[in-house]
C-alpha cells in the first residue's frame, strides 16, 4: 500500500488521525497510485483519474475536470461522514470552492 506522494499531506493526515480525527484524502491516481479507494495507517484515500493535457485550453480543462472529480468525491464522502476540515495540498487550490460551498474548514 503506497501513501500519497505529497509528504506534507500525509504528515498532517497522520498528525490530525493521531489526534483523534477521521482523514479523508482525495487525490488523482498517478503511475504509482492506480488504485479507486484504500486506507493506510488509518486514513481513507479517494483517488480519480487525471487526464494530461498541454497547452493553456489542455490546463484549464484539466483543472475543471479535477475540481469536478474533487466535488462528486467530496459530496459522496459528506454523505456518509460529516468532515469539518477538507485540506488542500494541489495547485491551483481549487478545493477551496468546494469547502466553502460545505462550511468547512480548509
Amino acid at each position: 500500500m503506497l501513501v500519497p506522494a505529497d509528504q506534507r499531506l500525509w504528515q498532517e493526515a497522520l498528525a490530525l488521525t493521531d489526534a483523534g480525527c477521521v482523514v479523508l484524502i482525495i487525490r488523482p491516481k498517478g503511475p504509482w497510485f492506480e488504485r479507486s479507494h484504500e486506507v493506510s495507517d488509518g486514513n481513507e484515500i479517494h483517488r480519480h483519474y487525471l487526464p494530461e493535457r498541454s497547452g493553456l485550453l489542455g490546463h484549464l480543462g484539466e483543472y475543471a475536470w479535477v475540481l469536478a472529480c474533487e466535488l462528486v468525491l467530496t459530496l459522496r464522502i459528506y454523505a456518509r461522514t460529516r468532515f469539518h476540515i477538507l485540506p488542500a495540498s494541489s495547485l491551483p487550490d481549487t478545493i477551496f470552492l468546494i469547502a466553502r460551498s460545505l462550511n468547512c474548514s480548509r
